[in-house]
């Protein structure tokens, strides 16, 4: 790989401060909503898809990054997170301890990238996807259980284990089944 060059852009304490606080404003008017749920004891289906599939934390969201060839005057590295780290310019991404320490998964991600570029999108899977992570689970068992499902949960399993047999999905009916597995196990193991 060759390495390129690029200038850092710096930026004084009130702007990148200034950044900072807008950033976590608007992060802000996004989870206001999740959070007055959660402590209500409540469920929504996308934000519980987000926060709990995903494992996304609000306070991740809240957390302001700057671009990686940006310089923050007057900060402190522990204020940002672990991968970042001071020189005589200021604080800035260690892009190297980034690099060295996600070098798996930038690795994958460099091979994906290409694989796919040149492919035709594949755009008959809408609602498959989803199908297949309640595949065989009670209304009692989905995560957004409130709100009922499309279809019951036998039609559910039928379209999945259709699908699966006609190969229009590739392989999500054994996804959806190793999916329930791994929540399986969780559950066993807690």
């Amino acid at each position: 790989m060759t390495a390129v060059l690029v200038a850092r852009t710096a930026l004084d304490a009130a702007r990148w401060r200034e950044r900072r606080r807008a950033h976590e404003e608007r992060v802000d008017g996004w989870l206001v909503s999740h959070l007055a749920r959660r402590c209500r004891g409540e469920r929504h289906p996308v934000e519980v898809f987000l926060f709990t599939y995903y494992s996304h934390r609000p306070a991740q969201l809240r957390r302001w990054h700057p671009d990686a060839m940006v310089v923050l005057r007057d900060a402190d590295p522990a204020d940002l997170g672990r991968d970042y780290r001071a020189d005589a310019a200021g604080v800035t991404l260690d892009t190297e301890g980034v690099r060295a320490r996600r070098a798996e998964p930038l690795a994958w991600i460099r091979r994906l990238l290409p694989a796919t570029a040149g492919r035709p999108a594949r755009l008959g899977c809408v609602g498959t996807h989803e199908w297949a992570m309640v595949y065989r689970q009670t209304q009692r068992e989905v995560r957004h259980d409130p709100r009922p499902l499309r279809l019951t949960p036998e039609r559910t399993a039928e379209v999945v284990e259709e699908r699966g047999r006609t190969g229009e999905s590739g392989n999500f009916r054994r996804w959806g089944e190793s999916k329930r597995y791994e929540a399986d196990k969780r559950c066993r193991d807690q």
